[in-house]
């Protein structure tokens, strides 16, 4: 491509850039320079000092005569004021995370380099925590991309090597959220801002990053990587989320100094393949840290060719978004095929990215099955599909994301927040030119827009919705119209939860006590029949199926388990849940007791040779704006259970019940309910995300 010519020829004659004396003076010029960007947020800050761990992975091989390994750190509450004895020999534990520094890694200790506090980060708010305003550009800010830019151009330019590679260590969220969360001044980092920043250093500098490198969730999208194909020549990025325990460091600096002339494709097989071997990796309990990892290697020199097809393939496939039954198909293949953050209950955590084979792979099939062969349309799939087979150079999946196959696609599934996501926006330029398939994406000319606007205009005959049918049985409904899945709903008008009036000066969240109606239990309705007056038939046996987490003492609390991703429907012996929570810690600085909202994410796994199914935690995920890196659940833990209030129609907001379980022995336990007290009710999350339900009946005790 034209800037990547470009690039190579400016990087002819260019000579190292010198720098002051000391331990942290850079070597000569080296085969490889890895600057990784460390955005440390409450990852650093509430989670175990998850990035302080990475640093000290790095610092366990550390730089060589070949290879540079710098960071840039900053943009967590932790450790303000602290400074450390020997600069020259600064440990991990010893970072200001409110100041951004950089770092030289040495083998066993940091040396923070000359000039190298770049100074104090702006809080968003006053120790009295009224509101500040922040400035329009921070000047010292880990959430801007102009200050990623600048540790990248510094990094270029004070450590010469012959490629590099650029590691951006944070929260992640996909094309429509990006890179960061700085904990002091809120920012975030979109992937046109990101792009941006890293195409002008390759411009400025004549070079092209062999590898840009994602330790951060979600971010191997197709978008993501269209964005990067004029800066780099390889991605590495998981199609989902990323444990706290982040990459294999070790393994992966080991190869690249003891290999100076690998390609970034090599080097990207290696971090993927150790980051699974470190995911998988059992504890004494026979848990893995992360059952079910995910890392792409995507070859940036083919996003022109998979763009190409993505616009051939959209255009041809426009006609059907216009039509109801057409609508449908492409709506049902969505609905069913593997995806991650997606969730009509969540929707502050839903970001709505598919895996980009698997859905066009069964949305064709659904077209030529219901209605028709379109043998145009599927000549245009199967050159799809072989572009991304190009793009994914290597890949790494498990659990139930075996059948991910490399590349995400954002693709609406959750149709209120469409408007939410700037979808146009985040697959554009500052000149507001497409970067990627402008077919699929650009604005209301693209596929998705026309896809939504049909929606918008034919809203309610896409719908479903529930009603009571005591003829078919006492706690049976139907369903009138295509559905995604079906929950039962345990509700209470005595439920105790609790609301945060406010942060104070000294004690945090004060919370006060309510006792309202709410449901504190959801479970997926497995069995459907169709109905001799139209629609489907469900029927809830609620002896056998309600599920219980157990609790401390004899203690055990009915659960809200929300169906995850679409896995159960793509494979099956997964079915991926989520149970709301709050997670209870002391913080380290105020020293009282909080609890952060978030969600424990559970898996049901039935055994390939049959059997009953059994249940795994995969890790406590938080809900914060930017899906986090999970947390292994870890002994002496205390989740408080989250229970639902509120109109379905107005939205459902998750409260922190009163109940609390322990983790022991490495996990929680669940049970199935013989008897339980309250009324019940029934919800369906249909095509378009739309949460419907019916007027809870009598009691359960009634049916006993």
């Amino acid at each position: 491509m034209a800037k990547r010519t470009l690039a190579a020829l400016l990087a002819v004659g260019l000579a190292a850039c010198g720098s002051s004396s000391g331990t942290a003076d850079p070597p000569a010029p080296a085969s490889t320079t890895v600057l990784v960007y460390v955005l440390g947020t409450d990852l650093e800050s509430k989670k175990g000092g998850n990035a302080t761990n990475s640093i000290k992975e790095m610092m366990a091989v550390g730089s060589t005569a070949g290879m540079n390994v710098v960071i840039q750190t900053g943009g967590a509450l932790k450790n303000e004021g602290k400074t450390p004895a020997d600069k020259n020999a600064v440990q991990p534990e010893e970072i200001d995370w409110t100041h951004v520094q950089r770092y030289l890694v040495n083998k066993g200790s940091l040396a923070l380099v000359p000039d190298g506090d770049l100074g104090k980060e702006k809080p968003s708010t006053d120790p009295d925590g009224d509101p500040v305003v922040p400035d329009p550009q921070p000047a010292v800010n880990m959430g801007s991309a102009t200050t990623l830019e600048n540790f990248v151009k510094w990094g270029v330019e004070s450590y010469r090597a012959d490629k590099y590679i650029v590691v951006l260590w944070d929260h992640g969220g996909g094309v429509n959220r990006g890179i960061g969360d700085d904990e002091i001044t809120k920012w975030v980092m979109t992937v046109p801002q990101i792009s941006a920043a890293l195409e002008n250093v390759a411009n400025e500098e004549g070079v092209v990053f062999e590898i840009v490198g994602f330790d951060a969730c979600l971010m191997a999208t197709v978008e993501v990587a269209a964005s990067l194909d004029w800066s780099s020549n390889y991605m590495v990025a998981s199609q989902d989320i990323i444990p706290g325990g982040s990459w294999a460091y070790i393994p992966f600096l080991k190869y690249v100094a003891g290999n100076p002339n690998a390609s970034g494709r090599d080097i990207g097989k290696v971090i993927a393949n150790s980051y699974e071997s470190k995911c998988l990796t059992k504890d004494k309990y026979g848990k893995a840290l992360f059952d079910r990892p995910t890392l792409s290697v995507i070859d940036l020199s083919q996003m022109e060719a998979l763009s190409n097809a993505t616009n051939v393939f959209a255009e041809r496939l426009t006609s059907y978004t216009q039509r109801a039954d057409g609508w449908k198909q492409i709506a049902q293949a969505r609905a069913r095929s593997l995806d991650w953050s997606t969730s009509a209950f969540y929707p502050g955590n839903t970001y709505d990215l598919v895996d980009m084979k698997v859905f066009v792979s069964n949305l064709v099939n659904n077209i030529f099955k219901y209605i028709g062969e379109d043998i145009p349309l599927a000549n245009a799939e199967a050159a799809l599909s072989g572009a991304i087979n190009l793009a994914v150079a290597h890949n790494i999946r498990d659990g139930s994301n075996s059948g991910a196959t490399g590349l995400s696609v954002y693709f609406p599934s959750i149709l209120r927040k469409y408007p939410d996501s700037l979808y146009p926006a985040n697959t554009s330029t500052i000149g507001d030119s497409p970067y990627f398939a402008g077919s699929y994406t650009n604005g209301k000319d693209g596929m998705v827009a026309k896809y939504y606007n049909y929606y918008l205009a034919n809203g309610p005959a896409l719908q479903a919705s529930v009603q009571w049918n005591a003829a078919a049985g006492p706690l049976a409904a139907t369903i009138n119209n295509d559905f995604d899945y079906v929950l039962a709903a345990h509700y209470r008008s005595d439920c105790t939860y609790y609301k945060d009036n406010g942060p104070t000066k000294d004690n945090g969240p004060t919370p006060e006590a309510f006792t309202d109606a709410c449901y504190d239990g959801m479970q997926l309705v497995q069995s459907f029949a169709p109905n001799p007056g139209g629609g489907w038939t469900v029927d809830f046996t609620y002896a056998a199926q309600w599920p219980y987490v157990a609790g401390s003492g004899e203690k055990s609390y009915p659960v809200v388990m929300l169906p995850h991703q679409a896995a159960g429907s793509a494979l099956a012996n997964f079915r991926s849940f989520l149970i709301p929570v709050f997670y209870k810690y002391v913080d380290e600085t105020k020293e009282t007791t909080e609890y952060e909202p978030g969600y424990l994410a559970v898996e049901e796994v039935y055994p390939a040779a049959g059997g009953p199914a059994l249940y795994r935690f995969t890790g406590f995920q938080d809900d914060a704006l930017t899906p986090g890196k999970p947390l292994p659940l870890k002994d002496g833990e205390v989740y408080a259970l989250g229970v639902y209030s509120g109109d379905v129609s107005g939205g459902m907001k998750v409260l922190r019940s009163n109940n609390e379980v322990t983790v022991a022995g490495g996990t929680l336990s669940i049970d199935f309910a013989t008897n339980v007290g309250g009324d019940f009710n029934y919800f369906v999350v249909d095509l378009t995300g739309t949460v419907q339900g019916g007027e809870p009946v009598q009691p359960y005790e009634s049916f006993n």
